[in-house]
């Protein structure tokens, strides 16, 4: 006898639905009498079978109510009509080794959103293996759009408190021939935003502070109205100008380091040659002996280019009067007004009878200005003391204080133990590749102990402290600027104003601690005439660091600038002394 047939007693018609369809058309279900007739015969009697536990387990049942909406989505998809269109991601900004970390162009946060940050486990040691990039997702923000995409940027280009209309090339200012000449050997026919804002202003005789993003070419927004104004004066030979005294300068360009007084001098000595030589320059630095300063300032002077600490001792002794002075040059103001820097900065500008009126000529008083790639709070407070704030017009850019959008950057979570191996890994595909790089240290010994690591790794590179004379580290700088070696170890006296142009990758082997000093860094990277945009990597490896980076990336995805930016090296080192020794703050 053949065994009963197993039928779930929930479906019966549905299961003998399809018993029916396997004998053929003819057949016939009688519900009432459990059934199957097939013709004249009946072939199965549904009341004899049975269900097993086996079948009862396997059982699935679908609500009506479901089935019904599978057969609206199934109509809807044969009509073309296959859900609600969602937003398509923008481009993205930061790629995440977790992608549910991934940030996209387009995507906003709210004033009292917490945004998920890839960084945010960053403290825990199984954190180790993790990364993210900050995407160069724009172009430089520096650059002043091409005329087809004016309409594209209307309006942003420059955030001006002067009013002044922004310029699109530098033949719509009332310059020499000569000066035009110089920018066209530097290959500058386009100003950038913070030129465009800011030369027009200097040039109206105003007092102006100017604050840019690092590599915007801050430099020749006072260089070129500087020597437009002066060189009436400097041509006339029989002016009073022309009579004045030995020691008795023009125009004053104050810079915090001797780095930075050669490559101003480098700028002024291309536009002098192009305008025929009209112009005296001098340089004047530290550890050369009083003996020389006194020697070259017995000359007479129409551009002096000179340090803080030597022009203080030149005005002590005597050497050097302020008297003649036009125009008073701070470069890295945010440097200079550091409390390491401020009495000799603040000294040197209250000897000069400070120009208040909006226009002023020659015998109206000293005309001040500023430049710098960071302006702390305390800018203003600080200068307020010398300089009248109702005279000084600020002069700023959107990019200001922001992480740069053009410039790839790349964090690593490692461990301590494994830092110096990656960044041997780094630093040897780079020199294999031919690449450019920088690789920047928070103290001299970790500068010290990294380049002795390099060197017994054969890795050709030079080194730039501190420790070193200034004359010995431009001397390094020059070997790298001319390609003699392709990696640099420094610390972050090599971080401000240089203009590294050759340069492709940036290393932070040890984290910054301050945001002004990543800001710096990455600034090395990406500048007005660089053959790339170049690239950043950053170790982190201490749970300090990472409260560092949390700003970073907190400010990118909300598209916001940078907080706690303070570039005070005197007030940044007693506070780590006091954590350190978790003394109560006053």
């Amino acid at each position: 006898m053949a065994a009963p047939l197993e039928i779930c007693t929930f479906c019966r018609l549905a299961r003998f639905g399809v018993l029916v369809r396997s004998l053929g058309r003819t057949t016939t279900i009688d519900p009432s009498r459990y059934i199957v007739q097939h013709r004249d015969k009946v072939d199965i009697n549904i009341s004899r079978c049975y269900v097993s536990e086996a079948a009862r387990q396997n059982v699935i049942r679908i609500p009506q109510y479901l089935n019904r909406r599978l057969d609206q989505i199934k109509k809807a998809k044969s009509l073309g009509k296959n859900s609600v269109p969602l937003a398509r991601p923008g481009r993205i900004v930061i790629s995440c080794k977790r992608k549910e970390f991934n940030h996209y162009g387009g995507q906003t946060l709210g004033k009292f959103d917490v945004p998920a940050l890839a960084s945010k486990g960053w403290k825990h040691k199984k954190s180790v293996g993790d990364h993210f990039t900050i995407v160069g997702y724009t172009k430089n923000p520096a650059l002043l759009p091409v005329p087809e995409e004016e309409g594209t940027d209307k309006g942003k280009t420059v955030v001006t408190e002067g009013g002044d209309k922004p310029l699109t090339t530098f033949g719509g200012l009332p310059l020499e021939e000569g000066i035009l000449d110089g920018l066209r050997a530097m290959n500058m026919a386009v100003p950038t935003k913070i030129q465009a804002a800011a030369i027009p202003a200097i040039l109206s005789g105003k007092n102006v502070l100017c604050a840019a993003e690092t590599g915007s070419g801050k430099t020749l927004c006072y260089v070129v109205p500087l020597l437009q104004s002066l060189l009436p004066e400097v041509r006339e030979s029989d002016t009073d100008v022309a009579q004045r005294e030995q020691g008795r300068p023009l125009a004053v360009i104050v810079v915090p380091a001797r780095e930075l007084t050669d490559q101003v001098m480098t700028v002024l000595k291309t536009f002098n040659s192009a305008l025929g030589k009209p112009f005296k320059l001098q340089i004047v630095v530290g550890g050369q002996g009083i003996g020389n300063i006194k020697k070259k300032l017995e000359k007479q002077v129409d551009i002096l280019v000179i340090t803080p600490g030597v022009l203080n001792k030149a005005l002590y002794k005597g050497f050097l009067g302020m008297d003649w002075v036009r125009y008073l040059v701070l470069d890295e103001i945010d440097t200079l007004l550091d409390d390491s820097f401020s009495d000799l900065t603040l000294e040197a500008i209250s000897c000069c009878q400070v120009r208040v009126s909006d226009v002023g000529g020659v015998g109206d008083g000293t005309q001040v200005i500023m430049a710098g790639a960071t302006m702390p709070k305390r800018t203003a407070e600080v200068l307020g003391e010398v300089v009248p704030m109702e005279s000084l017009v600020t002069v700023t850019t959107p990019a200001l204080h922001r992480v740069m959008p053009h410039v790839s950057q790349k964090f690593l979570r490692v461990k301590p133990s494994s830092k110096a191996a990656t960044l041997l890994e780094l630093v040897k595909q780079d020199v294999n590749e031919g690449c450019p790089v920088i690789v920047f240290c928070n103290t001299f010994s970790s500068a010290d102990w990294l380049s002795h690591t390099l060197r017994e790794n054969n890795i050709k590179h030079s080194k730039i402290t501190g420790k070193l004379s200034a004359s010995v580290r431009v001397g390094i700088f020059k070997e790298f600027q001319d390609g003699l070696t392709d990696v640099l170890v420094c610390t972050d006296i090599a971080s401000r104003g240089l203009d590294t142009v050759r340069v492709q990758h940036v290393i932070n082997f040890d984290f910054p601690g301050a945001v002004s000093d990543y800001i710096h860094r990455v600034g090395r990277v990406g500048r007005v005439g660089s053959r790339s945009t170049g690239k950043v990597t950053s170790l982190v490896c201490q749970p300090y660091e990472v409260d560092m980076l949390w700003k970073i990336e907190t400010a990118v995805r909300r598209q916001a600038a940078l907080k706690g930016v303070d570039a005070n090296i005197t007030r940044k080192i007693a506070k780590r002394f006091m954590d350190e020794f978790d003394f109560p703050e006053d």
